[in-house]
């Protein structure tokens, strides 16, 4: 049986507990019914950023090897699978796939090895392989930004809806993953350390960095409390709509990808364990 919502005011410890317990067992299930491995498990999203509420679903996501035979098969297997589970949404990939993303600096990848949410396994199968590439990072969390606020809120009439207001908080940790990748740095994924990043920084005024940390805090009591007034939705959207266009002025050149024997040769190395 799923563990129930959270009460108010219950232990967000023990909720977790009974939800990575839960996890677990579902990831068991899915080993036997689909004949997998999963080498390493991670929840991503809202939670996974750093500024989930009440209402945020579990977004698990999974890296998994099949039995040896399956990849000399003529008939090759589904590279992805598929679980939903109530408010559990579970994505995973084969580690075929996941090389072949890594090769390509897939973003989302890259968060997933970032995460500190693990239900299981660790990411140690892809360590020294080619560093991802900020280029393509950059127009990833560009391009992010760009869409789900023009989707989304231009046109709004500043109402900070529930859905409104995430949308902007994707907008501000995009931008800040941006600027700091544009600096040469390793952004992290979480909202709270990539705000850090910016305290005293001339970029992010000191006004401008309190409304954006009550957006923050207004997102995570699931919009019940400190709602950001109409002067720091205008600072907040004023500092969007500048990096919104600076992202878009930006087209580097792409880079080269790696030797691709290089994952070759980890991916055979994976399988044959």
């Amino acid at each position: 049986m799923m563990p129930k919502r959270k009460k108010e005011g219950e232990k967000m410890k023990t909720v977790e507990k009974e939800m990575f317990e839960y996890v677990n067992r579902q990831l068991d299930k899915i080993e036997e019914e689909h004949g997998i491995e999963i080498l390493y498990c991670v929840e991503a999203g809202s939670r996974g950023w750093g500024f989930s509420n009440e209402d945020s679903d579990y977004d698990v996501r999974f890296i998994f090897k099949r039995p040896l035979n399956d990849y000399f098969a003529i008939n090759s297997k589904k590279d992805t699978i598929d679980y939903f589970d109530g408010d559990l949404d579970f994505v995973g990939w084969d580690i075929r796939k996941a090389l072949h993303l890594h090769w390509k600096s897939n973003p989302n990848l890259r968060e997933w090895t970032k995460q500190k949410i693990v239900y299981r396994g660790d990411c140690k199968f892809l360590d020294n392989l080619p560093a991802f590439s900020p280029v393509t990072l950059k127009y990833h969390y560009g391009s992010l930004a760009y869409n789900n606020w023009k989707r989304y809120v231009v046109g709004q009439d500043n109402e900070m809806t529930k859905k409104v207001t995430k949308r902007y908080m994707y907008a501000i940790r995009c931008i800040l993953a941006w600027i700091l990748i544009d600096d040469g740095k390793d952004a992290p994924i979480e909202i709270d350390e990539l705000m850090k990043c910016f305290i005293d920084d001339d970029r992010i005024a000191t006004r401008l960095y309190a409304d954006i940390l009550m957006f923050i805090s207004y997102y995570k009591s699931n919009c019940r409390k400190s709602k950001p007034d109409e002067r720091a939705i205008e600072n907040v959207t004023t500092f969007i709509n500048a990096y919104i266009e600076i992202m878009k002025a930006d087209k580097p050149k792409m880079e080269d990808l790696s030797d691709i024997e290089i994952y070759n040769t980890r991916f055979r190395e994976i399988v044959m364990k």
